[in-house]
């Protein structure tokens, strides 16, 4: 997979014409590399003044920042402004995860989130909680190369004390892509899950389809920790649920899911058997979908006769309310986007979650420049000095000889 996180995957006619309106569509891309969108997701626009604000806001404490940080800061800024970055922000996001985890963890007492370096760490550390529950954010393993890729994942788990833990997968993108490469990663984390004595049957991915950007993944994981912990108890009624075994949306909302889609399709199981799948806008609150970046599926979620999705996703703390519609069109700024080999078109989208991006960043500047996070700043003094230490051979190595 490289650098990229998601990938396409194009979906079977659906048997049932009563399903969801935001279920996916007979025949067409869900998600790609690429965000094609409609006439109105394509449609010329001014940019984004709330994302602009979130820039200039940014842009005082990356000019005090050093290091990684600040080079990190400014990557954010660029890519922010519309500018072509030749970086995977999957790996500079995961590079900065831990002091963002830190940040948001002291914000949010009882968050108990943790960055995990590959799934294996994740596997062995559910043996070793003492908590009742916690969130972790990892990247997925190949199983061809067994080596971790760039796609990131969230686990919302709870430890039960009469029995193996239940665990809830977040997907920011989809399950099954086009190259089936994210399907046989996530079969790959299931069978080590089991291998280590958790019954898939206490687990559910719950596929969002909201990322439709290349690397976003990781600050996706990390805003749906953060919103797992605000609406805990629909978690809680979740894990309940899977403790015993069951999901009771599933047999409705896994054919919206490309997990459904795919096994209508080759009708055989796509996960490891009794691993339950869930399409996100049937079990997660409508914040969930704040940084979806596709206007279109904004409308069709806010369309579902339930309701559910209509409500509010900012904070209770902003005067005004803002549904998913008002948040993609505050957030909707052109890009260019390579669609193919062979040519170029304007595309536009919500931003929302590179303002989320920037926000984060400021909120770890802000504690580092006032001493709140040791640990890291060691780090980044360690970085700055390796950094030197390596100019200075590089130095050596090429005019050393001439002073000998």
């Amino acid at each position: 997979m490289g650098n990229i996180c998601v990938g396409g995957f194009r979906m079977p006619e659906q048997a049932d014409p009563t399903r969801h309106t935001d279920a996916p569509r007979p025949n067409e891309h869900i998600i790609s590399n690429h965000s094609q969108g409609t006439t109105e997701d394509t449609e010329s626009r001014s940019p984004s003044v709330r994302l602009q604000k979130k820039i200039n806001d940014l842009k005082p404490y990356v000019a005090r920042a050093s290091g990684s940080l600040k080079d990190y800061g400014q990557a954010a800024i660029d890519r922010a402004s519309g500018k072509k970055i030749g970086l995977s922000f999957a790996k500079l996001d995961a590079e900065h995860l831990d002091a963002m985890v830190e940040v948001e963890n002291q914000r949010n007492p009882g968050l108990n989130l943790r960055h995990f370096n590959d799934q294996q760490a994740f596997i062995k550390a559910l043996e070793e909680q003492n908590t009742t529950s916690f969130r972790a954010i990892f990247p997925q393993t190949s199983p061809d190369t067994m080596m971790t890729v760039a796609h990131h994942v969230m686990a919302d788990v709870r430890l039960h004390q009469d029995g193996p833990p239940s665990i809830v997968i977040t997907e920011p993108a989809v399950v099954v892509d086009s190259g089936l490469n994210q399907l046989y990663q996530h079969n790959h984390f299931l069978n080590e899950l089991r291998d280590s004595g958790v019954p898939l049957s206490q687990v559910a991915i719950i596929e969002t389809q909201a990322q439709k950007t290349k690397d976003d993944c990781v600050m996706y994981s990390l805003n749906y920790a953060i919103k797992a912990h605000k609406n805990a108890q629909q978690f809680n009624d979740l894990h309940e649920e899977l403790h015993r075994g069951t999901l009771s949306i599933e047999p409705e909302s896994r054919a919206h899911t490309t997990v459904g889609a795919f096994e209508q399709k080759k009708r055989y199981a796509a996960l490891y058997e009794g691993t339950h799948a869930a399409f996100g806008a049937d079990v997660l609150p409508a914040d969930f979908y704040k940084h979806g970046a596709s206007l279109t599926q904004a409308e069709e979620l806010m369309e579902r006769t339930d309701g559910r999705m209509a409500g509010r996703v900012n904070s209770e703390r902003h005067s005004n309310a803002e549904n998913l519609v008002e948040r993609n069109k505050a957030f909707r700024v052109p890009r260019r986007e390579l669609l193919d080999a062979q040519k170029q078109k304007d595309n536009e989208f919500s931003a929302s979650i590179d303002g989320f991006r920037l926000q984060e960043i400021q909120r770890v500047m802000t504690a580092e420049q006032r001493g709140e996070l040791p640990i890291f700043t060691a780090t980044l003094q360690q970085q700055a000095k390796e950094k030197s230490l390596k100019e200075y051979g590089d130095y050596l190595s090429r005019f050393g000889e001439q002073f000998m």
